[in-house]
């Protein structure tokens, strides 16, 4: 006899539009609130079913009336003898019951006589016979969410013997209850508290995004808000771009923005939503955001880092090919794109986890803040036009770089198996005092320009030639008109070749002595050494360097150079002790007197108290 299988891992794709209309001072209530997972479970046969939740009748819900129910669903019309009913026990007599008709999205039905639901609670459920087969959703009609609920979900199958299985270890029913009376309120909403700490500017507007809580028959429209900043407390109101519908424990955001604070310093910002739709917040006690600013008299100099996902055989990348040189050619030095390359000969190992769960390519990330289409930006219809840079711009203006970031590199001569070795320092200087430095980490990896190949994996697929008229633009010419849909012999460019660790690395203290406006005293300081594949080759290298918050996730700032220059730091070490005679050794610790014809090779430049290593061409 076969076992009845359940999917944990399938994920349905359901709407969330209400099955049935509440009325007024009515609202729905479930563990299932549309936005958790969703798996799906049944026996694979012809096979009549039963499932069912518990509803308790404490705390918010005491006292309330059930007018009616709902539940996600994979039932056609060959679905019969179905109904939505309401016992006090598993296997009661139905108190109330109403006919629902299938659907494969909500199954739904008002009851002609409401339940109060008493202090011992009810069991709220369907049932229905899949006599005959109709499609691959007879197979597993029942849709259950992720949620974990003790009781949260019952089923019987007539298949399996007919009687009642515990599955509540595996998540919750996912269905809603109609409920009004009671203690219910009207316009309550729960705000939660992990607004994450952040990094300003004096005078600089502070934006906001309070992720909220739904407890009321009236959802969420607006909310009043009061603040403190700088000893002082302030008013707002904010409209929610998406309503939070009236549904118990439906979730939402609101994005609001404060003034700019007045002093520099850290200090602790209280947001408290007093009011909703309007009226007083009837909920008095988790209806309070805390969090803490760092106000800096001027922020770094920021430049955006934009991880852009690419690959051979994903025929729209072109489009991210040209995006990446536009961006540079509109935002400057302002940006540093990068492309992690997937599925073919440029592949990075690195980034094997973070792309796994992607399934359109291209795409990119700014500053690990914000999602985005590497060419046409946030644009949702044809005919497409360069607009990423848009939105990079916005993530720029809105971040505020509490460090400044200097990367330098070498590369060694050709290897024996014809590789090349790299080192790079990356440097992080904070404007603040940065006791807590290790919350943050560097990312550092090496880019190269003009990557080509032979053969499997090297072969660009290309999609624009099919569909003109969407890409009309001159920047799109060559990929439009004079390629086909296989490209051989491209060279590839912003190609990540190697990477210390996609989330960073910890930083080292390393004290500099001297008056350099650039250097106060300390730099946190990672150095990354590594082989490189031997498609990267020698020529058209560029270290990046990026510093994460890894509270945050976000990348703070970054810093770009070729390989064998610097963008600051070794010239500000030399600096700091420009008085001292500066001082030449090879690797073997020797001495160089006459440096007029020194031959290629690494040497230890020392100049005082500071040594770096440099590479001679």
């Amino acid at each position: 006899m076969k076992k009845i299988i359940t999917l944990i891992a399938v994920l349905l794709t359901l709407g969330f539009a209400p099955a049935n209309a509440q009325d007024e001072g009515q609202m729905w209530w479930g563990y299932y609130n549309g936005t958790q997972k969703t798996s799906l479970y049944g026996s694979y046969q012809l096979d009549t079913y039963e499932a069912a939740m518990f509803v308790s009748g404490s705390g918010d819900l005491e006292g309330v009336t059930i007018n009616g129910a709902r539940f996600q669903s994979r039932t056609y019309s060959n679905a019969t003898d179905c109904k939505i009913w309401v016992r006090d026990s598993l296997n009661g007599e139905n108190i109330a019951e109403v006919e629902f008709t299938p659907s494969t999205s909500w199954i739904s039905g008002t009851f002609e006589t409401p339940v109060t639901l008493p202090s011992t609670g009810v069991y709220v459920g369907y049932t229905f016979t899949i006599g005959s087969w109709y499609s691959d959703y007879d197979y597993t009609p029942i849709v259950y969410c992720s949620k974990v609920v003790k009781n949260g979900f019952w089923v019987k199958s007539k298949y399996k013997g007919g009687t009642w299985e515990n599955q509540s270890s595996s998540g919750a029913l996912a269905g809603q209850i109609l409920i009004s009376g009671g203690n219910l309120a009207t316009n309550r909403v729960a705000v939660e508290d992990d607004v994450d700490d952040m990094v300003t500017v004096v005078g600089k507007e502070i934006p906001v995004t309070l992720q909220l809580t739904n407890l009321g028959t009236n959802g969420v429209k607006s909310i009043d808000y009061t603040y403190t900043l700088d000893d002082a407390e302030y008013e707002g109101h904010a409209d929610l771009a998406t309503p939070i519908e009236a549904m118990y424990e439906a979730e939402g955001s609101c994005d609001i923005v404060l003034q700019g604070a007045k002093q520099a310093g850290v200090q602790e910002v209280k947001i408290t939503v007093t009011k909703v739709n309007g009226e007083a917040n009837e909920e008095t006690e988790e209806n309070v955001a805390t969090f803490h600013i760092n106000v800096l008299e001027q922020g770094a100099k920021r430049k955006s880092l934009v991880e852009t996902y690419v690959g051979a055989s994903k025929y729209y990348s072109p489009l991210a090919y040209v995006g990446m040189e536009e961006m540079v050619d509109s935002l400057g030095d302002d940006v540093i794109p990068v492309a992690i390359h997937v599925g073919d000969a440029m592949a990075l190992d690195g980034y094997t986890t973070w792309v796994s769960g992607m399934y359109s390519y291209p795409t990119c990330q700014v500053d690990r803040d914000v999602w985005t289409h590497p060419y046409y930006g946030n644009a949702t219809a044809a005919p497409y036009h360069f607009e990423a840079d848009k939105v990079i711009a916005t993530v720029n203006e809105k971040n505020v770089a509490e460090a400044e970031v200097y990367v330098n590199g070498t590369h060694s001569e050709l290897n024996e198996d014809g590789t090349y070795s790299v080192e790079v320092d990356a440097y992080a200087k904070f404007l603040f005092e940065a006791d807590g430095y290790g919350d943050y980490y560097m990312a550092t990896m090496i880019v190269v320009d003009s990557v080509s190949g032979e053969g499997s994996g090297w072969d660009q697929y290309n999609y624009i030639c099919y569909y003109k008229s969407s890409y009309p633009d001159d920047d799109m010419a060559y990929y439009r008109d004079e390629c086909g849909y296989t490209i051989t012999g491209l060279k590839y460019n912003n190609v990540v070749a190697a990477v210390n660790d996609v989330t960073g690395v910890a930083l080292e203290e390393v004290n500099v002595t001297g008056d350099s406006k650039l250097a106060d005293g300390t730099y946190y300081k990672t150095t990354y050494t590594t082989t490189l594949p031997a498609w990267a080759g020698k020529e058209n290298m560029r270290a990046v360097a990026a510093l994460i918050n890894s509270k945050t996730n976000l990348v703070v700032n970054a810093a770009v150079t070729e390989l064998g220059t610097t963008n600051g730091v070794i010239e500000t070490l030399a600096n700091e002790n420009s008085n001292a005679p500066i001082e030449v050794y090879n690797l073997n610790g020797q001495r160089i007197v006459n440096t007029d014809n020194l031959q290629s090779g690494f040497y230890i430049i020392k100049q005082g108290n500071n040594a770096k290593k440099v590479l001679v061409k």
